[in-house]
């Protein structure tokens, strides 16, 4: 709560204008905390993803968040597998499909 108190002044943001839209990629960032609970030891996974214009360098963040792995991870090595293939199947995967229906060409994604 300490936490949440103390930056709730911060903010997020990101802008792409329309000569961006023809170049846009997305990428995403995986991480892992090796027995990040110490309740359990099971490891917490986390990831962001964004929209990036590599000739203008900006960007928009599209989705990010936290949660624990469902068992304990016996490396470092297995633990970020984990948080990696939960970033990239349940949330850059299906943002890639969407974002190619909706401009109507290939986007190139970043991991």
């Amino acid at each position: 709560m300490m936490y949440a108190a103390s930056t709730a002044e911060r903010t997020l943001s990101g802008a792409l204008a329309p000569c961006d839209l023809p170049e846009i990629e997305l990428h995403c960032y995986s991480d892992a905390d090796l027995n990040g609970n110490p309740e359990s030891s099971k490891s917490v996974s986390g990831w962001w993803l964004e929209l990036v214009a590599p000739t203008s360098g900006r960007t928009c963040p599209l989705s990010w968040g936290v949660s624990g792995q469902t068992s304990t991870s016996s490396s470092t090595a297995e633990s970020e597998t984990v948080a990696f293939s939960h970033a990239f199947r349940r949330e850059a995967l299906p943002l890639q499909e969407l974002l190619e229906i909706a401009l109507g060409r290939p986007i190139v994604t970043r991991c």
